[in-house]
Order: structure tokens, then sequence, then C-alpha cells
């Protein structure tokens, strides 16, 4: 029986679920997903720091580390026995509530895609920190988003779930057949093409 997803992912960091401390998201992302997903029960394995953020989160202003946020998201689709596609799918679903929501509205609506994938960085930056986003071209509908992160602190998986946020702001911001394309180009660096039309 393989590994279930977040084991297989601590395995990879240099230090578990220690790793990486200086990385850091948003608890209102953290508790929009566990919300979003059903406040699923945890398997008994799963670190105390991944248990006590699901259970106990702290106030959506506070940052908690990234590392501890993407365990929790993986071990919830394991939980739910999730497909990759299937955790992919609800992942966007709480994506579009939470930029839906009185929070993070303003930032991703009454703008058009360019001038929302020009303010890309400083967009992420007030979800993240230790993290960081470029934008390598920006075209007539076409564009090619970078996102730099510590050596194996996402995954192709988790990486995917990262695009389902820029399509869901994309789409806000009026780019209609709107397709990514997510790429875990190395370790460090994802690439997410996409394509839309006005």
């Amino acid at each position: 029986m393989p590994l279930p997803r977040w084991r297989r992912y601590l395995d990879e960091v240099p230090d578990g679920i220690d790793s990486y401390k200086q990385c850091a998201v948003k608890a209102s992302v953290t508790r929009a997903f566990y919300e979003g997903f059903g406040k699923p029960s945890l398997d008994d394995a799963v670190p105390a720091a991944v248990r006590e953020l699901a259970l106990h989160p702290p106030p959506v202003s506070v940052s908690v580390p990234e590392i501890v946020a993407h365990t929790l998201y993986l071990a919830m689709g394991d939980a739910l026995g999730l497909s990759d596609e299937q955790f992919v799918a609800r992942s966007r679903e709480v994506n579009k509530s939470l930029i839906a929501g009185p929070m993070y509205r303003v930032l991703f609506t009454f703008i058009s895609p360019g001038r929302l994938l020009r303010n890309a960085a400083s967009r992420w930056e007030a979800f993240h920190r230790g993290t960081s986003l470029s934008v390598e071209r920006i075209e007539d509908g076409r564009c090619r988003i970078l996102m730099h992160t510590p050596a194996h602190a996402t995954t192709e998986l988790l990486s995917t779930m990262h695009a389902t946020a820029f399509d869901v702001a994309l789409v806000a911001a009026g780019a209609k057949n709107l397709q990514i394309t997510t790429k875990q180009a190395t370790p460090m660096v994802a690439h997410f093409d996409a394509v839309w039309t006005k």
C-alpha cells in the first residue's frame, strides 16, 4: 500500500514538519481549506502541529508555517480518499469561496487580467511569506507565472492546487475560456502557463 501523500511530502523536505519556517501562509487560507473540505478527521499519525492547526486555528490574520499548511491539505485529501483530480477540484471550490469573500474580493475584482498579473507578486505577498511569485511575460491573452519556493516545499499536486487560486482570480478579473497548465519545472520553481480570451 502506498504511503499517504502527506507522509511522502514530509519525506522530501529536509526537516520534516519543521522545514522552512521562514515560509508562511495566512491562517485565513488554511481555515478556509479545512472548512471547505468538510473538517475531515485526520490520520492519528499526522504530526501534532497539523492537528493543532486544524482543530485550533489561529485568527485569520495570523501567519502559519506553510509546510504545516501543505501537510494539512494533503492529509485532508488522504482522509477523504480523494484522487489527485478530486483534490484539485475541491481546492478550486474553496478558492472560489475564499476570493469571493469580503476579505479578499477587492484584491481581484474590478481590474483586468493584465493588471492583475502585473500586480501578482504583491497579491501573492498578501497571503504568503518566504515564497514568491513572478510573471515572466504578459502577452495578449497569454502569460507564464513562476512560483519560487525552497526545494520541495511544493509538489506538482500542491502547485496545481495553487493554480486553482490563479484560475479563480483571473476569471474574477474577466478572463474568459481560461486554461492553466502547471509544471513543477524544478524542486524550487513551478511554471503556470495561462491562456484566455477577453
